[in-house]
Order: C-alpha cells, then sequence, then structure tokens
C-alpha cells in the first residue's frame, strides 16, 4: 500500500500545482515551459505507474463483494471512458458536451472500477481517480469557461467510435496482464 499512496502523493501534487495561484507561472517562469511540461509529464506517469503497481501488490483486504451484473455495467462505464479518451486527441462533436474529456475518462474509469472491485486498494486507488477527477472538473470549470466548439462531420464521430471498439477489445485482452491476473469475465 505504500507504493500506492507514494504514486497518490506524486501523481494528484503534480496536477494539483495548476491549482495554486501562481505556483505554475513561476515554474514556468524559472524553468520555461517545455522544461515544465516535461517535468510534469514524467512525474505524472511515474506516479500513476508507482499507483497502478502499488495497487496490484497491495495486501488485499475484502470491504464488500460486488455484485455480477455490476461487472456490465463496469464494461459500459469503461467503454464511455475510453470514448472520452480518444475524443482527448481525435475530432468529434463529444467535445460540445464535455469539455474535459481526459478528466472525464478519469472518473468513468475510477467509477466504473469500483463497482466490480471491493478491496481496500481499489476503494483507494480507483476511488481517489474518480474524486480527484471530479474535483478537477469542477474547479477547471469555474476557473476557464468552456471553449465554443465547432462541429465536426458524423464520420469523425464514427472513426472515434471505430477507434474506441479497437481500444477497448485490445484493453479486454491485455486486463488480465494489466490487472494481476484479474479477467474481466
Amino acid at each position: 500500500m505504500t507504493m500506492l499512496m507514494a504514486g497518490m502523493v506524486l501523481f494528484f501534487g503534480t496536477h494539483l500545482v495548476p491549482n495554486i495561484t501562481g505556483v505554475r507561472a513561476g515554474l514556468v517562469n524559472g524553468v520555461g515551459e517545455k522544461t515544465y511540461m516535461s517535468v510534469y509529464a514524467i512525474m505524472s506517469l511515474v506516479g500513476i505507474t508507482l499507483m497502478f503497481v502499488g495497487r496490484s501488490r497491495a495486501d488485499f483486504e475484502l470491504l464488500w463483494v460486488a455484485s455480477g451484473w455490476l461487472q456490465i455495467v463496469t464494461m459500459i462505464f469503461m467503454f464511455a471512458s475510453f470514448y472520452c479518451l480518444l475524443a482527448m486527441f481525435m475530432p468529434t462533436n463529444v467535445k460540445k458536451w464535455v469539455h474535459h474529456p481526459m478528466l472525464t475518462f478519469m472518473l468513468l474509469f475510477g467509477v466504473g472500477h469500483l463497482l466490480s472491485n471491493g478491496d481496500v486498494a481499489a476503494l483507494v486507488f480507483f476511488g481517489s481517480l474518480a474524486i480527484f477527477s471530479l474535483f478537477k472538473i469542477v474547479s477547471l470549470s469555474k476557473r476557464v469557461p468552456a471553449e465554443s466548439f465547432a462541429g465536426v462531420s458524423l464520420g469523425k464521430d464514427l472513426i472515434v467510435l471505430a477507434s474506441t471498439f479497437v481500444v477497448y477489445i485490445a484493453v479486454i485482452y491485455i486486463h488480465p496482464y494489466l490487472a494481476n491476473g484479474a479477467s474481466v469475465f
């Protein structure tokens, strides 16, 4: 659990810096935008890696047993989360309604996994991702007005949808390797 907690401190700490008035600007002024973003990305990657590995190595302490039907709900949440993730990087009309697709991905990912995992490490890991992303969505929405988004063709939405199916199937296949042997079925 120590590794999971260390990853959380690093990942969330890195992501909370922009919320502290003047800290980000001071860091960018000191080291430059490129260096700041590089360090930010590396710290984020190391933090999330520590969280994943720490969660998989944590002792299993059961809090509740999830109902089997919740696995189906989790899979629906995960499909929607992957759609949001791809929408972050590809043009799609979902950006008209979802102003923070990466954070929405994290929220759906966290909540979806909480529904079908009832152990302490899962609660800490997935619960913290869900709470953090919800906090960031609200705080960003208050600080930065939603950008107006010009619509794109339906064909681009279909490309994102098809890409989501490919990523989703790939993740289902590799999930046991990522999740310490846990299959999605």
